[in-house]
């Protein structure tokens, strides 16, 4: 299931919340996060569904330790 960072039906949002999958793909979350793009995150229809994305993000591909992981986890409390 591709799902885009705009309107979703509840039904949608309860499909990808189930099957566990990103609602933005990670090539964009890395290239935004980097850019330390705020706005592209902020503009969302549903600042939840950001959340929950990048929470999954975190879980499945930051390694906290290094300094990438660390630079993320500065951009996501900034940006929470």
């Amino acid at each position: 299931m591709t799902a885009s960072i705009m309107g979703n039906s509840n039904k949608e949002l309860k499909q990808f919340l189930d099957n566990d999958e990103l609602m933005i793909p990670v090539e964009t979350i890395i290239a935004r996060t980097d850019a330390k793009d705020y706005k592209f995150f902020l503009e969302s229809n549903n600042f939840l569904k950001v959340v929950d994305t990048l929470e999954k993000f975190e879980q499945d591909h930051v390694d906290k330790k290094s300094d990438s992981g660390k630079e993320f986890m500065l951009f996501k409390a900034s940006l929470y």
